[in-house]
């Protein structure tokens, strides 16, 4: 009877603990793996993929200077709508690792007028900078590889633009930027500079249109002797 009574006592405190303790067990690792996925730091929220990317910016700074690293791993992109429709940010510094700002990042940020890009950005996504009011340079990464579709469409206060002429470029990347003057292409070779020039001939033609020429600077000087008699035939100023 004794043996019994302790077999039941044993029972009935295993019922009444067990659902306590795997509610603990479930709440812990919801707890990790919120932990491990998404960081708060201060105005920017933070996913980790390779490395982290800022996924929001809560901030209403006019001057941004992104961080370049979180808990010492790298930021290495600017997710999706991160400063969509900001209207506060009016210049940006991006942070030092980042290789990807994806599509519409900084879409609808109006009062955005200037952009610090960093040396080692490979792609602009599709709307990245759309209807953003960038002006005057743009000063453009050697190391930048891919501007997707109307990436900087509408900058229409934007005069110059300095890239490398390796850079796949869509052909819409810079619609409705008629007041473009110049383009000054740093690297690349004698072919790279064709295919951008052939690749970008109607959006080209319509800045004509709107400024009268455009001028073309090439650093490499073998580049440009060789170029020289093609740029003026396509009705371009070589500078």
């Amino acid at each position: 009877m004794k043996n019994f009574l302790l077999y039941a006592v044993s029972c009935l405190l295993f019922l009444i603990l067990m659902p306590a303790f795997c509610f603990g067990c479930s709440k812990s690792d919801k707890a990790d793996k919120k932990t491990e996925s998404l960081y708060s730091l201060s105005k920017y929220e933070l996913k980790t993929v390779s490395g982290y990317f800022i996924e929001k910016y809560e901030g209403n700074e006019q001057i941004v200077e992104m961080p370049s690293t979180y808990k010492d791993t790298k930021i290495i992109a600017i997710g999706e709508r991160a400063f969509y429709n900001n209207e506060y940010i009016n210049q940006v510094t991006i942070g030092k690792n980042v290789l990807y700002i994806n599509e519409e990042a900084f879409s609808g940020a109006v009062n955005l007028s200037k952009v610090n890009f960093n040396s080692k950005l490979e792609v602009i996504g599709e709307k990245a900078f759309y209807c953003v009011n960038l002006s005057g340079e743009l000063l453009l990464p050697n190391s930048l590889k891919e501007i997707q579709a109307s990436a900087f469409e509408n900058s229409s206060l934007l005069t110059t633009i300095k890239l490398n002429p390796s850079t796949i470029i869509s052909p819409s990347a810079f619609k409705n930027c008629h007041n473009i003057s110049k383009f000054i292409f740093d690297g690349g070779t004698i072919d790279d500079i064709s295919t951008l020039v052939n690749s970008m001939a109607v959006e080209f033609d319509t800045i004509k249109d709107n400024v009268g020429k455009i001028s073309i600077e090439i650093y490499d000087k073998d580049i440009r002797a060789e170029l020289e008699e093609q740029i003026l035939r396509l009705g371009f100023t070589l500078v």
